[in-house]
């Protein structure tokens, strides 16, 4: 009984997951994050700051906003720190960052990136992958997918 109890469980928490990130990434849906962000102006790089994608816009610490049709790029790294712990023990540390192109007010390219503020912050990581595919899906712009033949063929 109890194990039928935590399978159930189990798969309610996987489908209200899904549906989560299905409204984040939509364009009614709202996702935020945190971050040190560098390049934006008149925004600390020291602090830690909250990016939220609502509605058609950016907005950086309630402070900066950046019109969503003004992004041109947006790119997320993640990169791993492997860190000698003791005599022959290792020990993997995760960091990522999401970076932003877009034109500022003149009309020039402009950057700011978001840095993840500890190592192996998984779930920050996540959320910079989620506000990516939320940020190109209101920009219109899709992963393209691996068309496989339809025929065999001769390797």
């Amino acid at each position: 009984m109890f194990i039928i109890v935590c399978i159930l469980l189990a798969v309610a928490i996987v489908i209200i997951g899904r549906r989560i990130t299905k409204y984040q990434t939509s364009p009614e849906g709202k996702i935020s994050t945190y971050g040190y962000v560098h390049g934006a102006e008149g925004i600390e790089s020291d602090k830690l700051s909250t990016l939220l994608v609502a509605n058609d816009e950016l907005t950086i610490n309630n402070l900066a906003i950046i019109p969503i049709n003004k992004i041109t790029k947006v790119e997320y790294y993640e990169w791993n720190q492997r860190v000698r712990t003791g005599w022959s023990t290792y020990s993997n540390r995760i960091f990522g960052e999401l970076t932003i192109a877009f034109n500022n007010k003149s009309g020039k390219q402009d950057i700011i990136t978001c840095k993840s503020p500890r190592k192996n912050q998984v779930t920050l990581l996540l959320e910079y992958k989620l506000m990516k595919v939320a940020i190109d899906n209101r920009l219109g712009k899709t992963e393209e997918k691996v068309k496989l033949p339809d025929k065999p063929y001769l390797l």
